[in-house]
């Protein structure tokens, strides 16, 4: 049987994490500097969190939101995130 078990850990939100997004961006801007992967985290905090896949860097923390946050999505094209 097989079991699961951690291999990394990210130290971000202050309760539970609700949902998990990866996003590969192959865009540039000419030299390179905003291709990468990302990385996106919510949770039960309130806060939606963008880090860097690369590194597990902390890019942008969103707050705001008054309750659970259940979903984030990565729009192609954009750097919106929602």
């Amino acid at each position: 049987m097989r079991t699961l078990r951690s291999i990394y850990s990210i130290a971000g939100h202050s309760s539970l994490v609700s949902d998990v997004k990866y996003k590969k961006d192959t865009r540039t801007d000419g030299v390179g500097k905003d291709a990468g992967l990302y990385l996106s985290t919510v949770g039960y905090d309130g806060c939606v969190k963008i880090w860097s896949g690369d590194d597990y860097r902390l890019i942008k923390n969103l707050e705001g939101h008054e309750g659970k946050v259940m979903g984030v999505d990565i729009a192609n094209g954009k750097r919106k995130k929602s």
